[in-house]
């Protein structure tokens, strides 16, 4: 969720997870302990203009430990969607269904 109510998908509130987050806003980098032990940059403290500048960076489903990188010539090919925009593609796509886990909320309420 952004800083001006904007439900987006990605797969953490910290937004250096998938994306240059800690590159463009580094000053920005904060910990909070209740969400997680390490510093991060988070969704909420951004609005939905401001988190859709940042470009999205592929990950390994192996971590970075492993040394197995997904294709570089498209690690920057992504974009952010929102959560209307991706129920819209889910209902084009005549899909058999789609789980929405939502993180954190009683954080972000």
């Amino acid at each position: 969720m952004s800083s001006d109510g904007v439900a987006f998908c990605l797969d953490s509130i910290d937004l250096n997870s998938g994306t240059n987050a800690l590159t463009q806003f580094m000053t920005k980098s904060e910990t909070i302990p209740e969400l997680q032990p390490e510093a991060g940059v988070f969704s909420f403290q951004f609005t939905w203009e401001e988190i859709q500048s940042l470009k999205t960076q592929l990950q390994s489903p192996y971590g970075t430990k492993e040394n197995v990188y997904r294709n570089p010539a498209n690690k920057d090919a992504g974009k952010l969607v929102t959560l209307n925009e991706f129920l819209e593609f889910a209902k084009e796509k005549a899909t058999s269904g789609i789980l929405i886990d939502i993180q954190n909320a009683l954080y972000l309420a």
